[in-house]
Parts: C-alpha cells; structure tokens; sequence
C-alpha cells in the first residue's frame, strides 16, 4: 500500500511473506520487469518511526523511497519471480468535475491527483472529450468527498468542485448489423477499406467482446488488429448517450480489401463506423449501478426505512435482526443514494447505520430513461 508522507515523500507498506527483507538490497517488480532498491526500511507505531535494518516473514513496515511500485504489487528476488495475488479493484461507478481557480493551482492539482492516484488505484482520472471536463471517478460520494478533502486540506489546491455525477453504461438487447466504408484520398494516394459487422447482447457482466467470422488468411495480422481496435474504441462511446458500451458482442462478418489501397488506419476507421451502424440498428438500453445496502435500525424506525427505501426504487431482499436491532439487506440505484447519509440520520433520530457496496449494472426502468436522456437532450 502505497501512502504519502510529508517528511519522507512516499511510504510503501509491506509484508514479508517469505526469507527477509534488508535494506540495501535488490528486489523486483515483475508486474513492472524493474529493479526496487530497498533504501530505507521502518516499522511504523502510529506516526512514529522506528528504523529497521531487516524484516523477516510474517513482519509488516514500511519501505522508504520507492520509484516504480504500486498498491498491490509484488516484489521478489530477482532470480526467482512469484507474483501474488493481487487486489482486485473494480471500475469506479461515479463522477465528479473538477477544475483549478489558477494555472499555478493546475499544476499542484496534477501532481496531487497523480499521488493519489497512486495510493488509491479504484480512483480514475480523465479527461472528457466533449466537455473538456477533468472527471475524478471513484466507488462512490463518501469515496470522492474524502479524496476531495485531502486534495484540498492536505495538497492545498484550491479548486471547484461540481455535482457527484453517476456513470451509466449502454448495451444491447437485440441483434443489430451495419457496415463501414472508408474510401478517401491522403496524401495523394487513395485508401480503401470495408467492413460488415453485427452486433448483440451477452449476459449480464461479460463485458464488450469482438469475434471474427472472416478467416485469418484474409487479411495479416496487423489488419486484423486494427480492425478489433477500431471496433472496440467504438464500444467506449454509444450512441445511445455516449456512455461505454458493455455486454454486447461485435462479430465481423465480412471485410472487403484492395492491394495497396488497404490501410490499417483505413480498415481500423472503416470498423469503427460500422460498429456505430449496428448499434444504432439494435435496440439500446441505459444501464445504471446498483448497490447492495445494509442498514441497521433499531425496530420502532424500520418502517421509515423501508419506505424511503422503496420510494428510491430500492428493493428490499431480506430483514433479519442482529443484537437488538433490525438489519435490513437491500438493493438501490446509485443515483437514489445521494444524500442517504444525512436523511437515514434525519429518519432515525440518528440511531440507524448503513454500509454499501457495488453491486452490478442493472437496466433502468424505461420511464426514468427517458428522463435521464432527457435531461442529457438526448
């Protein structure tokens, strides 16, 4: 685990899993292929510091001055690799923008993001197309509210901050075909390509797949190649409301060539606009994050609870009790959550508690897809 200091500049937690650690010594990042030189190594006691100079098997401390070693990463001798398990960290379910008061804030704003980052790797940054919009992502609002406070209380950046935005994702729920055709003149030569593709639904959390249904003598690799990377850049933005495309499988059915005019620009522009076709040919649908919930409630509120958690499209599985008190396991729509801190506190006097994970993706009722894209003026 990798944390920022203030005195030491990065601190990286480990654990001896087997032989000893010494400082001075050369260890590897196989994940990386690159050498770590061990040049510090601390036991941690709260914020105090206690100087090491071996940790054997079954130790955890901390290594000081790391250069290329992340959360979750494993490093071993250079003769032998093993690789550990590592932390599985899943896609971040929301958003919000984010943007410098002054171009000297911009600057301690990258490097901050970028050190949190590498503390935290379920938190993402990018930038959006569109807009123009640096977009923090993370795995939900108290998630993005505390990386939010230590951008600005522990980095000092100041910064305005937009509204917590949830990230839909779009798929298919029937079979669609369309065609691509690139044929232009570059640079005084003409390029050609032509692809057939169809495209349709998969089960719930099976990703965006491409197939090919052409044989592999048709065309070289690198052709094939850049006929799976025009057609899965094109899985990353819908047509539906420009939300990344899941679930769905593309399947090229055809691809037309010519000597010397078949390009691998040609052929990869020639997928993706084919992709399009066929999406916009099926039927689409919107689909939202949900949430598993646990709320613990002493008895005389479980009403209230239930019924909030009803009118935020919540569906209650089970109610159990646990020491005195009712513990209710639901399922919620990210986008009703917002807020559920402060009104579970208002509907219980303060006595209810709850926790919250990510779930899965789930299609939205149609009715409120139609007020999602039409607040989008989709």
């Amino acid at each position: 685990k990798v944390a920022s200091d203030s005195f030491a500049g990065s601190l990286t937690y480990v654990r001896v899993y087997s032989g000893s650690l010494k400082a001075g010594s050369q260890l590897l990042n196989p994940r990386e292929e690159k050498k770590e030189r061990i040049q510090r190594l601390v036991k941690m006691h709260a914020n105090s510091r206690e100087e090491m100079q071996e940790l054997k098997a079954g130790d955890i401390g901390a290594v000081i001055g790391l250069k290329f070693t992340g959360t979750g990463d494993t490093l071993c001798e250079t003769k032998s690799k093993v690789v550990l398990e590592s932390i599985h960290f899943p896609e971040p379910v929301i958003s919000l923008a984010i943007e410098a008061k002054s171009s000297a804030d911009g600057e301690k704003m990258g490097e901050a993001l970028a050190r949190l980052r590498k503390e935290d790797p379920s938190c993402r940054l990018r930038v959006d197309p569109e807009t123009g919009q640096t977009l923090l992502s993370g795995m939900g609002e108290l998630h993005l509210e505390i990386l939010v406070d230590r951008l600005l209380r522990e980095y000092k950046v100041k910064a305005n901050i937009g509204k917590p935005q949830v990230s839909y994702r779009e798929s298919v729920t029937t079979k669609g075909s369309g065609e691509g055709l690139f044929e232009r003149e570059i640079a005084g030569g003409l390029q050609y390509a032509k692809c057939v593709v169809s495209v349709e639904p998969l089960e719930r959390g099976e990703g965006f797949r491409f197939v090919s249904n052409v044989s592999d003598d048709a065309f070289t690799v690198g052709f094939k190649k850049a006929v799976e990377q025009g057609a899965m850049e094109s899985g990353e933005v819908g047509v539906l409301a420009s939300y990344p495309v899941v679930d769905a499988q593309v399947t090229l059915e055809s691809v037309d060539l010519r000597d010397e005019e078949t390009t691998e620009m040609a052929l990869k522009v020639a997928a993706s606009v084919a992709v399009r076709e066929a999406m916009k040919s099926a039927e689409k649908r919107l689909l939202e994050p949900i949430f598993k919930l646990e709320v613990v409630t002493p008895e005389e509120y479980m009403g209230s609870v239930i019924g909030d958690l009803n009118a935020r499209r919540g569906q209650v599985n089970q109610m159990t009790s646990r020491g005195g008190m009712q513990v209710v396991d639901a399922e919620v729509p990210l986008v009703s959550l917002f807020g559920y801190a402060t009104d579970l506190r208002s509907l219980s006097q303060g006595r209810a508690t709850f926790s919250m994970e990510f779930l899965e993706y789930a299609f939205v009722p149609p009715k409120v897809e139609k007020e999602i894209l039409a607040a989008m003026g989709r």
